[in-house]
């Protein structure tokens, strides 16, 4: 198959860039994301390293940065295809669990070239119980959640197929989720793309209610808090999805209870009311199509919460529902898509200037998404049946909380990422609680 040397900037690209401009202006690291699949069986570490550098797209995508060829220019990536090799880190350490919360094994650092991290890596850890745990490591730049599972799947049904690297990179031709064709004239692009701005602006009206650190300034590689729950568990949290009305829309349900969840551990600290501005990530894939990979196809729905209709459970799944559906009938999703794909020709600064600017940088109350179901069809990964599948997002900026709802064989989860100031073992065990609480009422 040949491979295209270089392709646009998505919008949602370059708006991931602007973000890890403000993260890094912060003294952050960038957005780092994981995907971790945990084996029955172990990889053999050569035939690890063997498969993972002899996939074309893999070779593509660790090779690839970001150019420009002129000021104002549409952005493009670019890739030689082969400087470097995959970076793929092998070790022998254990796993420790501890409950319904897990917490996972001390990751490395993504590997370096020349001094700088590298964009996409793996990593393969063999433990003591004879099982092994698989772990992509990538740059939030270079492709969304969804992504990064289609990439996924495209490693484990090693040896590869020809067939099967067609649609894993996007084309210049297509504009993936688009409302607005590039031969429309800017004016009429740019009306568009004002709507979401009005939109936004509204909901994101300051001030907004975030986690104010615990007094640990010390930074450190993000955290992660697993809950899990069972079989049985998640079958009663689709029920009462539907005794609510909410059968379409399970990720609302999610996102009342984890606002719920945040909320409490505020409460305990004795942070001021304010209303809680939470943007979604919006997947803008064509329905059944499996590409692409490569690149962030993503727009974003935006909900905000005052404080009188966190108090009770009900009057916020209606409030959240009646804003999804505001915004699906005003396109604000594809409008919003339409301004970041205008926004590409701004320098970088300015772009991160924008957006932090208003709000002093303070951009969500908490990052929220539901991938829904993760790898579906993913039994087997390199000839070993696959055990469970886990995404670990970035704790991104301001406040530093990302929380993620997902999936797998039948089983919810819960992943909070978060900075280690932000959260105390008190803190995430109130925030289970209260999780617990509204997913699971005692009555339901």
């Amino acid at each position: 198959m040949k491979m295209l040397p270089e392709v646009e900037l998505s919008g949602s690209d370059y708006f991931l860039f602007a973000m890890d401009r403000i993260l890094r202006r912060a003294g952050r690291s960038g957005s780092l994301c994981r995907l971790v699949v945990e084996l029955e069986g172990c990889i053999d570490p050569e035939e690890f390293r063997h498969t993972i550098n002899c996939s074309q797209v893999l070779q593509w995508m660790v090779n690839v940065q970001k150019t420009s060829r002129f000021p104002f220019a549409l952005p493009r990536w670019r890739s030689n295809g082969t400087g470097n090799a995959v970076p793929v880190t092998c070790d022998r350490v254990a796993k420790h669990c501890s409950g319904n919360r897990e917490t996972y094994f001390s990751f490395h650092g993504p590997p370096e070239q020349d001094g700088i991290h590298s964009p996409l890596s793996f990593a393969l850890a063999n433990h003591d119980d004879h099982r092994s745990t698989c772990i992509l490591n990538w740059d939030h730049t270079l492709m969304d959640a969804h992504g990064a599972e289609i990439l996924m799947r495209h490693v484990a049904r090693a040896p590869e197929k020809q067939e099967i690297l067609e649609g894993l990179l996007p084309s210049n031709q297509v504009s993936v989720g688009g409302r607005v064709q590039r031969s429309q004239g800017f004016g009429e692009r740019l009306s568009y793309a004002r709507k979401s701005v009005r939109y936004i602006a509204d909901a994101s009206a300051m001030p907004i209610a975030i986690l104010k650190p615990n007094g640990n300034n010390r930074e450190c590689a993000d955290q992660y808090c697993t809950i899990s729950f069972s079989e049985e568990e998640t079958e009663r949290i689709v029920s009462q999805c539907e005794t609510i009305g909410l059968s379409y829309y399970h990720s609302l349900f999610y996102l009342a209870a984890a606002a719920r969840a945040v909320h409490a551990v505020r409460l305990r600290k004795k942070e001021g009311d304010a209303p809680y501005l939470i943007p979604v990530p919006l997947n803008l894939r064509r329905k059944g199509g499996s590409g692409p990979a490569f690149s962030n196809n993503v727009s974003f729905l935006f909900y905000r919460i005052a404080p009188e209709e966190i108090q009770d459970f009900r009057t916020m799944v209606v409030s959240l529902k009646d804003q999804m559906r505001n915004q699906v009938m005003q396109e604000i999703p594809h409008s919003y898509a339409e301004m970041m794909k205008i926004l590409r020709r701004l320098p970088l600064p300015l772009y991160s200037r924008l957006l932090s600017g208003p709000t002093g940088g303070r951009l969500a109350s908490f990052f929220f998404s539901y991938t829904g179901e993760c790898c579906p069809g993913m039994d087997n990964f390199m000839g070993q049946l696959v055990r469970q599948v886990t995404h670990l997002a970035p704790a991104t900026s301001i406040p530093g909380l990302s929380v993620v709802f997902m999936r797998h064989r039948n089983r919810l989860k819960a992943i909070l990422s978060f900075r280690n100031s932000l959260l105390a073992e008190d803190d995430l065990k109130l925030f289970e609680e209260q999780l617990r609480k509204d997913l699971l009422p005692e009555n339901g």
